[in-house]
């Protein structure tokens, strides 16, 4: 299984806010292969939405907690480091542009 975390920080202040991209674009994505093929649910302080492919999780945690929701869910999963991507935000590269990284430190997230 492949596990896609959205990182973001919860609550109306940051709704719509660069802070939140990675849940954003996580929901897009969501959205354009269909919702409805991802079963919800609700633990390890998080929302996962999980198909048999790949599971996308939420954490419901202040982004530089996030590991709170998703090292347990990995462990729970079985799932490996090397088959996670983590969609967030960097102030280090410009707007409307990405970075695609292996490794390194997580940034204070």
């Amino acid at each position: 299984m492949k596990l896609l975390v959205g990182l973001g920080n919860y609550g109306s202040q940051y709704d719509g806010t660069r802070h939140n991209l990675g849940w954003m674009a996580l929901v897009d994505w969501m959205r354009e292969k269909g919702e409805a093929s991802f079963r919800k649910q609700e633990k390890f302080s998080g929302v996962i939405y999980s198909s048999t492919e790949v599971a996308c999780v939420f954490p419901q945690t202040y982004m530089n907690r996030s590991g709170e929701c998703v090292v347990p869910y990995m462990n729970s999963m079985g799932i490996e480091a090397k088959d996670m991507l983590v969609l967030h935000d960097d102030l280090d590269i410009p707007p409307l542009s990405f970075r695609l990284k292996l490794g390194g430190g997580a940034g204070g997230h």
